[in-house]
């Protein structure tokens, strides 16, 4: 019986080295080929080439997922293709994995700027919200939490005799702070972009509704409802109306996404 364990030792030994061996050449081989792959994009990025550089990065995308850069790179080849909106779209889903991205941001302001959107004047309370991106304000209630636990904590076992409803009173309302920052910077992010030039803005979800306005290509909109294939929005300059659901994409999206478009293609 013991021999019969220990030989079952060594198989079961000898298979998770294969397994192990197995998995690092299929790591390095797919390391291999997003290299490549990276660099064929690159190069046609770097030669002018976007509406080729376009499908190379999608397809990484699809492969592998999102990054920053690549969404940075893609947004680039966009706007080099004249396509602000959908560069406008893929800086900003940069951006939602790296807030604090300077290259990114940079590269937003310019491509706004040359499409003449200009962000409207904020509010002290826009102002004050912008402080910090929506991981940096759940972080701060976070610890505003773990602080007045602290503080409840000691009070239960050395009472403080004066001030500790009014120090809760002011850890509460800290944290309502902090979630109201999260809320709406997760609002934010929440959001669309509209990637057709000079969209109608309906009064009614119906192709013969009279139209209110025309909507701009990139500019940031938000849904509120949805009737078939019309979105009830809000822009950035207040307006309301129905569009297409085509007009514009959202910000939010699933890798799995870029698959099917390139199926589509």
């Amino acid at each position: 019986m013991m021999k019969f364990f220990n030989q079952l030792r060594y198989i079961i030994a000898f298979t998770f080295l294969c397994l192990h061996l197995a998995s690092s050449i299929v790591n390095a081989s797919e390391d291999s080929t997003l290299e490549r792959q990276l660099e064929n994009a690159n190069e046609a990025y770097a030669s002018g080439k976007y509406e080729e550089a376009i499908p190379k990065y999608r397809e990484i995308i699809a492969r592998y997922g999102f990054s920053p850069e690549v969404l940075h790179n893609l947004g680039n080849s966009y706007a080099g293709a004249k396509q602000h909106g959908l560069a406008i779209l893929h800086y900003l889903r940069g951006l939602s994995l790296a807030p604090g991205d300077d290259d990114l941001q940079g590269s937003l302001e310019m491509v706004r700027k040359n499409s003449g959107l200009f962000e409207s004047e904020k509010t002290p309370f826009d102002k004050f919200i912008h402080l910090y991106d929506m991981n940096q304000w759940t972080l701060a209630a976070l610890l505003v939490y773990v602080a007045l636990t602290f503080l409840l904590f000691v009070h239960l076992y050395f009472p403080i005799k004066r001030g500790v409803f009014a120090l809760c009173g002011i850890h509460l309302f800290l944290i309502a702070v902090c979630i109201i920052g999260a809320a709406q910077q997760y609002t934010r992010w929440s959001g669309g972009v509209v990637i057709k030039p000079n969209v109608r803005l309906l009064m009614s979800p119906f192709p013969s509704a009279l139209s209110q306005g025309i909507l701009d290509e990139g500019s940031r909109v938000y849904t509120e409802k949805v009737h078939g294939k019309y979105h009830y929005i809000k822009d950035e300059k207040g307006r309301n109306g129905w569009v297409e659901s085509t007009a514009f994409r959202t910000i939010k999206a699933s890798h799995l996404k870029y698959s099917l478009d390139n199926v589509e293609q």
